[in-house]
Order: structure tokens, then sequence, then C-alpha cells
């Protein structure tokens, strides 16, 4: 399966998932070494990195007609909401749908930016 661009070698996903707004959201597996490569606290948080992007409790996007946008969970790493800390996915969206995972990391608050998803949960 080839992922954004199709004279480009097909890339592995380790995984694609539906985000609450019905793109479909590739991990590449090249994306995953330059994440864990770059965020070693990383390594052990891929199932929560899938999470996030599955059932965000915000989406933000970076420019008002940017592609970029950042999907944030908190980790549960306290048990008070004001001392935990965010999973940031960065990700880009194309036009038709689809999206891939640019970065991930671990922040204390959300970037700047425009919501354009929130979850009622």
């Amino acid at each position: 399966m080839a992922i954004f661009g199709s004279k480009q070698q097909p890339k592995k996903a380790i995984f694609e998932v539906v985000d609450p707004q019905g793109f479909r959201v590739i991990l590449e597996e090249e994306r995953w070494r330059h994440i864990t490569a770059r965020h070693p606290e990383m390594r052990d948080k891929l199932e929560l990195l899938e999470i996030t992007i599955r059932s965000p409790q915000l989406i933000k996007r970076e420019a008002p007609d940017g592609n970029i946008h950042f999907y944030l969970r908190l980790t549960g790493r306290s048990f008070f909401r004001h001392s935990d800390v965010y999973m940031s996915a960065v990700v880009e969206r194309s036009d038709k749908k689809t999206a891939r995972i640019k970065t991930a990391h671990i922040v204390k608050e959300p970037k700047k930016g425009e919501i354009v998803w929130l979850s009622r949960k």
C-alpha cells in the first residue's frame, strides 16, 4: 500500500486507525523509528499513541488553513489532572481523508492553535 505519493516506495504501516473526524491515520515504520530516536520516552507508548489518534480528547490545527494537526490526550500519569501530561501526536492530513503521523511526544500543555475537535466525554 503506497502512502502519500504513488511514485515513492510503499511504506510499511505499524497501525492504521480512523479518527473521530473520519480521517484514516497511518503510523509508518520509518516515522516510529524517528519518534523513538528523538523521544526515547515514547518507546513504550505505542498503544497510548494509537489510542490518542482513535480517541483524542482534543484536536488542534496549527494554522487556520493548515494541514498539520495536533492530537492530544492526557496520559493518566497523575491522579490530578492539573499535574498530568499530554500525549501529543503531530499529524499531517491530506485532502483525501487520509493522514500520517509525523511525530509524537509528551508535553505539559497543548500548543496554541485552533480547536477543530473536542471530546465531550
